[in-house]
C-alpha cells in the first residue's frame, strides 16, 4: 500500500496542495484555530479512509494500522521535501520488511 500512495505526492498536481497542507497542518500542531479543527478533521477522515481498505479484520489492530499508514506517509512526506530519495529508501525498506511479515 505504501509503495503505491507515495508516488502519488511525488505528482506536480498533488504536490502543490500538500505544501499548502504543510502550512495549515503547522499551524494546527501549534494549536491555532481554525487549523486545529480543521486539521483534526482531515486526519481523521484519512484515517477512516485508510481503515476501510485495509485487508484486515475490523477492530483495534486494523485502527492502529491504519494510523502507522498515515504516520509514515505523512513522515514520508515531509522526508521527500528535503531529501526525496532516503524518503524512497525508507519506505521501500519498510514495505520489504511488512512484505515479509506478511508472508512468512
Amino acid at each position: 500500500m505504501l509503495e503505491r500512495i507515495l508516488p502519488l505526492f511525488a505528482s506536480s498536481s498533488v504536490s502543490s496542495s500538500l505544501t499548502v497542507w504543510a502550512d495549515i497542518s503547522a499551524r494546527g500542531y501549534r494549536g491555532e484555530e481554525p487549523f486545529l479543527s480543521l486539521t483534526r478533521e482531515s486526519v481523521n477522515w484519512w484515517l477512516e479512509w485508510l481503515e476501510q481498505r485495509l485487508d484486515m479484520k475490523p477492530g483495534k489492530e486494523r485502527r492502529d494500522m491504519a494510523a502507522a499508514v498515515l504516520t509514515v506517509v505523512e513522515g514520508a512526506r515531509q522526508l521527500a521535501t528535503l531529501a526525496p530519495e532516503r524518503a524512497n529508501q525508507g519506505v521501500a525498506l519498510l514495505a520489504r520488511s511488512l512484505a515479509r511479515e506478511a508472508d512468512p
